[in-house]
């Protein structure tokens, strides 16, 4: 989706939505809605350091899922949520990279709400 849509913008074709730099796509769910979506790469360190830095806040990585088939069972997704707080103990306060994020599915930042906030 990502190269569809960035040449959809290249070449003007974007039907109206707001797609408005590369990175962000339009994908369609199992219901049928589209969502908007933006995909960082690793520049996300830098615009996360940029937009929390002056403010003296703090911000931080974590997985949401690994990698899998859908569940079948509850317990599958209890199997991929251990597995996805593990990595996340030991990624704890450490930079992430290129091949941490290729382990997840599914990742989030989070920015704490004051500088008087900490992780």
């Amino acid at each position: 989706l990502q190269r569809e849509w960035a040449e959809r913008l290249q070449s003007g074709n974007i039907s109206g939505y707001p797609i408005e730099g590369l990175g962000d796509v339009l994908y369609e769910t199992e219901l049928g809605q589209l969502n908007f979506w933006h995909v960082f790469g690793l520049d996300l360190h830098d615009n996360m350091q940029a937009i929390s830095g002056e403010r003296g806040q703090s911000w931080w990585v974590e997985a949401i899922r690994f990698p899998d088939d859908e569940f079948e069972t509850r317990a599958a997704e209890l199997e991929n949520y251990a597995m996805v707080a593990s990595f996340n103990t030991a990624k704890r306060r450490q930079p992430w990279t290129a091949d941490d994020y290729r382990k997840c599915h599914t990742v989030a930042v989070f920015r704490s709400g004051s500088s008087t906030q900490s992780i």
